[in-house]
């Protein structure tokens, strides 16, 4: 298997925006393959996301896209979630050589605020199809404290979600 396609949510779902299937969670967590959860709605993506935090998981997304053909062809957006500094900025040059190099149009952007709300803000502004991120890279404790940034996307977005771990 290459690839696993999910639904959102199963046939019986309540179609409520911020539902998920229940056992949608638990095999994100069990899989080791990419994984693209997709909503009711399905369009065929021009452009995708990265939300980027320098860490191992981000930069290993970021390897897995350059490897692999399945977004080739795209308009490769990065966005990093924190203070608009020089720091973060230069955070955001190696993840941006890469896809360049691996022959996407890449697009590289720093903005403060919340993290799901701002990638879904910029996602509705650069209209983007499909959003690409790791999975559940934090400890069970943390998750259990302050939740899970993956299962909040899924809730939150509207679009197609590539999991890659």
């Amino acid at each position: 298997m290459r690839l696993l396609v999910l639904g959102k949510q199963g046939e019986d779902g309540d179609a409520v925006e911020r539902h998920i299937g229940s056992h949608l969670e638990s095999t994100i967590r069990r899989v080791q393959k990419p994984i693209l959860v997709a909503p009711l709605a399905f369009r065929e993506p021009e452009r995708f996301l990265i939300a980027y935090d320098g860490s191992p998981a981000a930069r290993k997304v970021v390897v897995r896209i350059t490897e692999s053909p399945l977004l080739q062809g795209l308009e490769a957006h990065l966005l990093l979630v924190d203070a608009d500094t020089a720091v973060n900025r230069e955070r955001l040059l190696a993840p941006l050589q890469q896809l360049d190099a691996a022959g996407f149009t890449v697009h590289a952007e720093v903005r403060s605020g919340g993290i799901d709300e701002t990638v879904c803000n910029y996602r509705k502004e650069q209209d983007i199809h499909l959003m690409a991120m790791g999975a559940y890279g934090h400890s069970r404790l943390r998750r259990f404290f302050v939740g899970s940034t993956t299962t909040h996307m899924i809730m939150r977005s509207s679009t197609p979600l590539l999991i890659l771990r």
